[in-house]
């Protein structure tokens, strides 16, 4: 790209040269010049213009809520599971059941778990908790009380509030801190888990994907990747599946299930071995809740998976 001597000696008997380059797989799309060296310095500064179009990151601040189950009310909790009209619940087909029961586990989480709603930037710090939301709310809102009435008890209170969100903060991060060691020595070296942990930490939840180009247009955000690249797999997914039976397969074995039953003791046992540190599933319900109120939840799961296979119905998320 670069055409033109960029490199000037001071000597008289030493000749411009091009010393400088640029590479670049557009060259349609730059326009190269160059200015004069800095101060004393012997090589030309290179302005290279690329004319592609970039969408800005406009990622919106996302509305998080967050559930304190540390001070639920268990007892209530395993009240409201235990005295559902499982009845009238039970008699309705497989599916709606299944979405019944959730809803009925989810009033119960509504009604006993305090919780927090807090907007958060999509690329905030891992330990950016919604009470360091609350702490810079307060101290900007004193912060605009002092600038309308520089009183003297004004000033003091903006003050108090600086102080309380560097307090906040710091907490946060020492929480932050506390459980990530948890969860590490939960881990081992080198397992799925711990990487995961890692890269969450490391790369702050970011995407480790870099920008895309797309037809010159670069892509920066990490929604416009993904649907970029979603795209990108549906145009080559070109299959139509109608008409197109499925082959016969052979079968393996000739062993049949012809009475499968699942107890609530079995359901029970398999509670016990839940890790309550794992992320919900997509009905967004807890394993803390499944295994706090595991006497009231096992026979409500034992027959609703009961009643699925009965009914050959594998339930949507």
């Amino acid at each position: 790209m670069v055409t033109f001597p960029t490199h000037f000696p001071d000597q008289q008997e030493q000749h411009a040269s091009l010393l400088d380059l640029f590479l670049t797989t557009v060259h349609d799309d730059c326009i190269t010049n160059a200015d004069s060296p800095l101060r004393n310095a012997d090589h030309a500064v290179i302005m290279v213009e690329i004319a592609l179009n970039s969408r800005p990151k406009t990622e919106e601040p996302v509305l998080k809520t967050t559930r304190y189950y540390k001070k639920a009310e268990w007892e209530a909790i395993s009240g409201l599971i235990r005295d559902a009209p499982w009845g009238n619940i039970f008699s309705l087909p497989a599916e709606q059941c299944v979405n019944e029961t959730t809803d009925s586990f989810k009033t119960a989480i509504e009604a006993h778990v305090p919780m927090r709603k807090f907007y958060r930037k999509p690329y905030s710090p891992q330990w950016f908790t919604s009470t360091c939301a609350t702490a810079i709310s307060q101290r900007q809102h004193a912060y605009c009380r002092f600038n309308r009435h520089k009183s003297s008890s004004n000033r003091q209170k903006y003050l108090e509030a600086r102080s309380n969100v560097m307090k906040e903060i710091v907490t946060a991060k020492k929480e932050f801190t506390k459980t990530t060691k948890k969860r590490i020595e939960a881990q081992k070296l080198g397992t799925c888990d711990f990487w995961k942990i890692y890269n969450s930490v490391v790369n702050n939840g970011q995407s480790t994907i870099p920008p895309l180009t797309n037809n010159h247009e670069v892509v920066c955000s990490a929604t416009d990747k993904a649907n970029m690249l979603v795209s990108w797999f549906v145009s080559n997914s070109t299959l139509d599946p109608s008409n197109h039976p499925l082959p016969d397969f052979p079968l393996w074995t000739d062993a049949t299930l012809d009475d499968l039953k699942i107890t609530p003791a079995q359901v029970h046992a398999i509670i016990k071995k839940h890790d309550i540190s794992k992320a919900c599933g997509p009905d967004l319900i807890l394993a803390v809740l499944i295994k706090k109120c595991s006497t009231e939840v096992a026979p409500v799961l034992s027959k609703l998976y009961n009643k699925c296979f009965n009914e050959s119905c594998f339930p949507g998320c």
